[in-house]
C-alpha cells in the first residue's frame, strides 16, 4: 500500500465518535478518528515498511502517526530520527506510541539514559516510560541501574512537565513491582515524593499512588493473599 492507499482507508475508517473521545485526551492535531484496533488491522496488512512509516509520520496526522509506529521496523531502529519524532509529538497518546515503539528495541535502555533530562515534556515522558516498559518486561538490565533511576525520580520528579510527572510516576511502581531488592526503596522514594498531581484533561483518567500500587501487587501475587508471602519478581 503506497501512502495515498493508506491515508484513504484511514479516512473511511474514522468516526466522528472516535473523534470527540480522542480530543478529550488533548489531541488537537488533523485526525480521522480511527480506532487503536483498526489501525493493528492496517498494520497487519502492510507488514513493516519503514518508508511508509515515515511518510506517514510527516503528514502529521494522528492517526497516521500511531499507525507510522506500528510499521517501522524495530530491527532497524535510527536515534537520530527518533529523536526527532519524539520531540515531534503533539500528545501523550502520540508520546506512548513512540516509546512502545521504541521498548520493542535494542536502544530502549540507551534512549532512557539519554532523554531522562529532557525538558520537552513528551521527550521526557518517552524515557520514562521505557524505564517502566524495561522494569516490566524483566529486561536483564542491572539492579544498579533501576537503583539510580528510582534516585532521581525522588529528587526531580515534582519537578518535571505534566506528562513526564505521570511516567516518572508510572517507573517508580514498575520498579517497586519488579525487584524484591529494590521493593523498599522504591516504597520509601514514593512516600518522599508524595502524591503526584497530573493534569488529565477532559478524561476522567488518575495517576496512581505509587505506594498503594505496589503494595496492591504484592497482594495479588501473594498465593495465600498476605503480601509476606509474595513470590519473587521474575
Amino acid at each position: 500500500m503506497d501512502l495515498a492507499e493508506v491515508l484513504a482507508d484511514l479516512e473511511r475508517q474514522g468516526t466522528e465518535a472516535n473523534r470527540r473521545a480522542t480530543a478529550r485526551h488533548g489531541v488537537f492535531a488533523e485526525m480521522y478518528g480511527v480506532s487503536f484496533t483498526a489501525l493493528r488491522n492496517v498494520a497487519k496488512r502492510i507488514g513493516r515498511d519503514d518508508a511508509l512509516a515515515v511518510a506517514l509520520w510527516d503528514t502529521a496526522n494522528h492517526d497516521a502517526r500511531i499507525l507510522a509506529t506500528m510499521v517501522l521496523d524495530e530491527r532497524t531502529p535510527n536515534l537520530e530520527m527518533l529523536k526527532r519524532w519524539a520531540s515531534e509529538c503533539d500528545s501523550y497518546i502520540q508520546a506512548d506510541a513512540v516509546s512502545s515503539f521504541l521498548a520493542r528495541t535494542n536502544v530502549a535502555q540507551e534512549c532512557a539514559d539519554l532523554w531522562a533530562d529532557e525538558e520537552h515534556d513528551f521527550v521526557g515522558q518517552i524515557a520514562w516510560n521505557l524505564v517502566a516498559q524495561l522494569a516490566a518486561r524483566g529486561s536483564k538490565t542491572s539492579e544498579d541501574w533501576y537503583r539510580a533511576k528510582l534516585d532521581v525520580i525522588g529528587a526531580e520528579l515534582q519537578k518535571r512537565g505534566n506528562r513526564t510527572r505521570h511516567a516518572m510516576n508510572g517507573a517508580l511502581i514498575a520498579i517497586g513491582i519488579a525487584f524484591d531488592a529494590l521493593r523498599d526503596r522504591a516504597l520509601a522514594v514514593a512516600a518522599q515524593v508524595g502524591r503526584v498531581e497530573v493534569d488529565h484533561g477532559l478524561t476522567g483518567n488518575r495517576t496512581p499512588e505509587a505506594g498503594p500500587s505496589i503494595r496492591r501487587s504484592l497482594v495479588r501475587k501473594a498465593p495465600s493473599g498476605r503480601a509476606g508471602d509474595a513470590e519473587p519478581a521474575d
